[in-house]
């Protein structure tokens, strides 16, 4: 259902249409390939950043960059047009940053919400604080599909589908959301 998603996202940045979308059994092994390699890298990352603070600097910068090559082979599975890998980088970096910032807004704010209202809401805060972990994790991936086709439509200097950039964002965004609650 995720990798679903991702690839509707990507066909209504670059296409404008997701009615063709289909995902093959090659895109889901890569997809999930991927998905593991990201949470090895986190456990990887704060094992390392619990020995020494310069380690984990280093680690996060080495996280940075395998979390937006790990992108960048899942951008390459989806919908692009005819962008070649590099045109795809930009998406990429804007994924692994924007994760890393949804990260560390999970640990210095979320974490504390949990910590201070599951006596008060239980369950139900719990749920509701991690929901909004996923909807900001889902603004970035929606973000680097949209950053990644408007710099592609800027170079080529034509529109992929004849409609402006924000108006398949809005489109992204609002079909996101249907399938996602539907």
């Amino acid at each position: 259902v995720l990798l679903r998603a991702v690839a509707i996202v990507h066909a209504l940045a670059w296409k404008g249409s997701a009615a063709s979308v289909k995902v093959s059994s090659r895109q889901l092994g890569i997809f999930g390939a991927a998905l593991f390699g990201q949470l090895a890298l986190v456990c990887g990352v704060g094992a390392v950043s619990h020995q020494t603070a310069a380690g984990g600097l280093v680690a996060l910068v080495v996280f940075v960059g395998a979390l937006a090559g790990l992108w960048l082979v899942i951008s390459l599975q989806l919908s692009h047009s005819d962008a070649r890998w590099t045109g795809l980088i930009p998406g990429s970096l804007f994924y692994a940053v924007g994760i890393v910032g949804v990260q560390i807004f999970n640990i210095a704010v979320l974490g504390k919400l949990i910590e201070s209202k599951s006596t008060t809401y239980g369950a139900l805060g719990i749920a509701a604080t991690l929901l909004l972990g996923f909807f900001l994790m889902g603004r970035v991936i929606v973000g680097a599909a949209a950053l990644n086709a408007t710099l592609h439509e800027r170079r080529s200097r034509r529109p992929v589908d004849g409609r402006s950039n924000g108006q398949r964002l809005t489109d992204a965004v609002g079909h996101v959301v249907r399938v996602g609650s539907g």
